[in-house]
């Protein structure tokens, strides 16, 4: 089995990406969440935008619009290796 590493920090990738040039990037997941500029949040009162479950991230888009996601809203773009 072949074992693929970040393209970033060189530890062992676990997720991978096809971007707009249509090659594959693999990220660990550490590194896939700071591409969001995710921030972690502790509170579990707040729920998904996307599914309702309990929110683990915050991200602030471009128009300081505030969206909560969890991991797995968050890393839906991304395929496990």
């Amino acid at each position: 089995m072949k074992e693929y590493i970040c393209s970033n920090c060189s530890k062992p990738a676990e997720l991978k990406k096809i971007n707009q040039l249509n090659t594959i990037i693999v990220f660990c997941k550490d590194c896939a969440i700071k591409e969001f500029n995710a921030q972690h949040t502790e509170n579990n009162n707040i729920e998904c935008d996307s599914c309702r479950k309990p929110s683990q991230y915050m991200t602030v888009s471009q128009l300081n619009r505030i969206k909560n996601l969890c991991e797995n809203c968050l890393l839906k773009d991304y395929k496990e290796i």
